[in-house]
């Protein structure tokens, strides 16, 4: 972890050194994220999660910019799944959420001067996961119905990466507009292949 922090403060470093404008910002928005791998993609389904922090935008020419961002974000994935057995009847539907810092990595390539192109890679560094779940049970005819909360961040990997790929749109100087998508790099579970593939939408105010 602390190699990462290094390497992350190092990079932003270099480009501070060379950039000949620095903004900052702040922004916030929706996310659609979902789970890809060693999961049945019948029994799971996108989770609608939110986004917010802050970002800065370096300016090293006219064309170019590099943008490195701090954000709390919700992510993970909704699931339901039943199973029958003779005269018994289980079923199960809940939600996978996973609370992260994320820490994108991005150059900028301005198009025109409302246009812009984003991409790079994005740290993810896990704050808690919970599973939230409703089970409805019926066995001979006598039914059994029950919630519970788990907190599962133990399965979970502490750090993960993303690529990110996406378009922003300058409303006005200081309003902007950005489309994304951020996909799973590496697994989010320690001993399972799965990923987890964000999309998102959101608002920035530059200051």
């Amino acid at each position: 972890m602390r190699k990462k922090i290094v390497l992350i403060l190092l990079i932003i470093f270099q480009f501070n050194s060379k950039a000949q404008d620095i903004r900052y910002g702040i922004r916030a928005g929706l996310n659609l994220s979902s789970l890809k791998g060693d999961v049945n993609q019948e029994d799971f389904s996108s989770l609608i999660g939110i986004h917010f922090g802050g970002f800065a935008i370096l300016k090293i020419n006219d064309d170019f910019s590099f943008q490195p961002e701090l954000y709390f974000s919700t992510q993970g994935a909704k699931y339901e799944y039943s199973l029958t057995y003779g005269n018994n009847n289980y079923f199960e539907n809940g939600k996978l959420i996973l609370n992260y810092i994320n820490i994108p990595l991005l150059a900028k390539f301005h198009v025109t001067e409302e246009v812009s192109f984003i991409g790079g890679t994005q740290i993810n560094l896990l704050l808690n996961a919970k599973n939230s779940f409703n089970v409805n049970q019926n066995s001979n005819g006598i039914s059994n119905t029950y919630s519970e909360s788990v907190n599962v961040k133990e399965l979970y990997k502490s750090s993960t990466f993303n690529f990110t790929i996406g378009v922003c749109y300058s409303i006005t100087k200081n309003i902007l507009m950005d489309a994304r998508y951020n996909i799973g790099l590496t697994s989010i579970e320690k001993d399972y292949n799965i990923k987890n593939n964000i999309a998102q939408l959101s608002v920035g105010y530059l200051f």
